[in-house]
């Protein structure tokens, strides 16, 4: 797999089976295979003291550390020349959301989407495990998104009479099948790699399910519906 080359318009299902199937190799060769720049990202991520019990008005996470490790080694490096992650106070409204992906337009050189990700900032409190875990699956989340919008050409874009191939690839509310299989290979990456201080990473994959199966359910898509039943198990 080598993001960084991907080709404008690389077709969904392309993209996510070929990014699934590299790292389901890495995971059966025990990360035989990885390259210098992913052995790097690893000895950064282990080499990271965090400091628990500081409160988070006093101390913020180093988001742009974060953002490069994850990009170098998930993505090959691919991502940050297109990203900008920032914390803001408030998610749109009637949500529970933590993060949310969007598109900026183009690189003016590059011709690449441009993906602005916000993540909600934090209440005042002390940053614990669990929160910083749940900070970090919040930015693996929404990156995972921002890798799609960026390398694959989404059925969105071609109109609404394209409905099928949208629920069939990115879904109504971006957490289709695409998304689901990129994001089920960096989870089950992360527990294998990212090492013994934490809990198996959660990217929202259920949840994620579970908003695309009610937004299914407004356009009443019942054979839709037991596609996601099927992949759920």
């Amino acid at each position: 797999m080598q993001p960084t080359v991907v080709p404008t318009k690389y077709v969904c299902e392309e993209l996510t089976g070929e990014f699934a199937e590299y790292w389901k190799t890495i995971q059966e060769d025990d990360g035989n295979g990885l390259e210098v720049i992913q052995l790097n990202a690893l000895a950064r991520w282990h080499a990271f003291r965090f400091k628990f019990g500081k409160r988070t008005e006093e101390y913020a996470l180093p988001h742009d550390f974060f953002v490069e490790i994850f990009d170098d080694y998930f993505f090959l490096g691919s991502l940050r020349q297109y990203i900008k992650v920032e914390l803001v106070d408030e998610m749109p409204a009637n949500s529970d959301w933590k993060g949310i992906s969007k598109r900026k337009g183009q690189h003016v050189f590059l011709g690449l989407p441009e993906v602005q990700i916000e993540i909600k900032r934090p209440p005042n409190q002390l940053w614990t495990k669990e929160l910083i875990q749940e900070h970090l699956d919040t930015l693996l989340h929404e990156m995972t998104h921002a890798f799609l919008m960026i390398y694959s050409s989404t059925a969105a874009f071609a109109g609404s009479w394209h409905y099928p191939e949208i629920v069939e690839t990115e879904g109504l509310t971006g957490h289709g099948s695409c998304w689901v299989v990129v994001a089920a290979a960096i989870a089950a990456e992360a527990d294998r790699s990212l090492g013994a201080l934490w809990d198996k990473w959660d990217l929202g994959i259920a949840n994620a399910q579970l908003s695309e199966r009610e937004a299914l359910r407004r356009w009443h898509d019942c054979e839709s519906l037991n596609m996601i039943d099927e992949q759920s198990g």
